[in-house]
């Protein structure tokens, strides 16, 4: 892919709007809970031993339908943080694959260039290198000792034969 591409999805440079205004709601609710649980408390115990007194009634359901409320404004933002990670998650993984794109188009033009991989510092490379001469130096060595036993073979042969 394209880095125009990219720049066409709009990328926000690491500014999410959207958390600031749900950061603003929770501060909000988590502003009023403490004094409606409060309230909800005093009133629970007043409309238990008075259930008969109709203004303690009416408060007891005022206080518990708020609740309610806050609790359903809590539900809609976790929906709404759920849905903006989902779509969070869904550019990132996008980001990566376009990430593994360059990085295999990065490796075929280092090899057409024929950029020796051992001047580099990446790890990859070095890995990589490492192996190949461990291959090479265990072929190196073991030519080197099938041809010491070829000598002795050799050697044998030719000195015990007289």
């Amino acid at each position: 892919m394209d880095l125009q591409k990219i720049d066409q999805d709009k990328i926000t440079q690491y500014s999410f709007p959207e958390s600031n205004s749900f950061l603003s709601k929770i501060e909000t609710l988590s502003a009023k809970l403490p004094g409606m649980l409060e309230d909800f408390k005093k009133y629970y115990i007043f409309y238990n031993k008075f259930p008969n007194y109709s203004e303690y009634k009416n408060m007891f359901s005022n206080i518990k339908n708020n609740l309610q409320s806050v609790n359903s404004d809590i539900f809609v933002i976790t929906n709404d943080v759920e849905k903006n990670i989902a779509l969070l998650n869904d550019k990132l993984v996008k980001y990566d694959g376009y990430i593994d794109s360059e990085k295999s188009k990065n490796v075929l033009l280092k090899k057409k260039l024929g950029i020796v991989e051992t001047k580099f510092d990446g790890s990859d490379e070095m890995v990589q290198n490492y192996t190949e001469l461990y291959n090479i130096y265990y072929t190196k060595n073991f030519a080197l000792f099938l041809g010491i036993l070829i000598a002795i073979y050799l050697n044998i042969r030719i000195f015990y034969k007289k």
